[in-house]
């Protein structure tokens, strides 16, 4: 019962990972037993997380099982201090067990028929609200200094698969945020705020009044124009490869969400050129080539409709 992108996950963990798969249905009895459980459907599109429709004593609920290595400790910290305001509320959690059980949510907001440009406005209202969680500082590089890593390694890693200007129009645009990187302008941001992380609340209520909280955070601390050139990076890259100007639609979008959210739409349009070629190589090194591919081609073309960047920076092969 357990999904394919669950199980690749854990695998790629190793040891930690295998045991873990192991010791699923035992970990499932302790939880079923403390929190008085009754247990439905698994969710089949998992990847980092087994998720799990359940029922407690008094009212349903999900049970989210995550694998080894994939931060869920800082997701239920974020969580937590959210109070459920932006995010799914948090009802419980174990973490030795690397468990917690959350509130039922609706759809996706990948899942409706609304237009790109109005999905990424309840996104941004979404984040908005999300971003009142309490900042706590932390030690380590910067999201532009994981970012570059990320994409230096995965770029060798994968076979160089898209073209070394690519790769140095991202990390070239990461290298500006580093540089403008200022701790007084962070928020706690998502991390991966795309319409499939937006889940609909099953009745209105504090916290959410878009409809729609978000799951999964990374909880990374970044400015705000960074989870806004996620939210841009990751729509849909077939609506920029059949737009006749790639760069100026997806300008707009960096326009837009900066409007709503009154941050610089150049940061966001920085931020949206590193995490499309990020999101591809990402995509391709765990296990979906098509899409990955699509990403990467996006980034190509707005790339290539546009002038060259101002500062390039050479990618090094490792």
């Amino acid at each position: 019962m357990i999904p394919d992108g669950v199980r690749r996950t854990a695998l790629e963990r190793g040891e930690a990972g295998r045991a873990w798969l192991a010791g699923l249905p035992e970990r499932l009895d302790r939880l079923r037993d403390r929190w008085a459980l009754s247990f439905d459907e698994v969710y089949g599109n998992g990847t980092a997380a087994l998720v799990l429709r359940v029922r407690t004593a008094d009212r349903p609920a999900v049970l989210k099982l995550a694998a080894p290595g994939t931060g869920f400790g800082r997701q239920l910290r974020t969580l937590a201090a959210a109070r459920g305001r932006g995010y799914v509320r948090l009802h419980a959690y174990d973490l030795s067990e690397h468990a917690a059980l959350l509130e039922p949510l609706g759809s996706a907001l990948a899942a409706t028929r609304l237009p790109v440009p109005r999905r990424l406005d309840v996104l941004a209202e979404t984040l908005h609200e999300a971003w009142q969680v309490p900042v706590r500082a932390e030690p380590g590089p910067g999201k532009a200094e994981q970012l570059s890593h990320l994409l230096q390694s995965l770029w060798a890693r994968l076979g160089e698969p898209c073209s070394p200007e690519l790769i140095a129009e991202a990390l070239s645009a990461a290298a500006d945020r580093a540089a403008a990187h200022r701790p007084e302008g962070s928020v706690v941001c998502h991390g991966d705020p795309h319409p499939g992380n937006a889940l609909a609340v099953a009745s209105p209520r504090p916290g959410a009044h878009t409809g729609y909280v978000l799951v999964d955070p990374a909880g990374v601390v970044a400015e705000p124009a960074y989870d806004l050139g996620v939210a841009v990076a990751r729509t849909d890259p077939h609506r920029v490869l059949a737009a006749p100007a790639p760069a100026d639609l997806v300008r707009a979008d960096c326009a837009r969400l900066a409007a709503s959210c009154g941050v610089d739409p150049e940061a966001v349009w920085a931020w949206a050129r590193t995490e499309r070629v990020a999101s591809g190589l990402y995509l391709l090194r765990f296990g979906h080539p098509a899409l990955g591919r699509a990403y990467l081609a996006a980034a190509e073309a707005v790339r290539r409709d546009r002038r060259p960047a101002s500062r390039p920076v050479t990618a090094r092969r490792t």
